[in-house]
């Protein structure tokens, strides 16, 4: 007895077949799984490496401030001393 679907004759497929069709699903479906796992793991590597990257920014942003005030503090120093040296040079010169 014939079996027909849509206008093609279905035909029995040896045991042979069959186990390759199945090795072959199972391949692809190994392969399907595997694709999602490394489309997973980049994107956790891409959240974790964003929240990494915030923390380092705001590290640099806490030590680049620190330089910033050393910076003041030292402008602050430099002019201390040149009001310090002027004065000594007014004094020496008007004795």
């Amino acid at each position: 007895m014939d079996v027909w679907v849509r206008g093609y004759l279905l035909q029995p497929i040896s045991s042979h077949d069959a186990f390759l069709l199945s090795l072959i699903v199972i391949a692809v479906g190994l392969v399907v799984i595997v694709v999602l796992v490394l489309v997973g793991a980049v994107a956790l590597r891409i959240v974790r490496g964003g929240t990494r990257r915030h923390s380092a920014n705001a590290e640099e942003a806490r030590l680049m401030q620190e330089i910033y005030l050393g910076l003041e503090k030292l402008n602050d120093r430099v002019d201390s001393l040149e009001t310090l040296m002027l004065d000594e040079r007014k004094e020496t010169t008007s004795v």
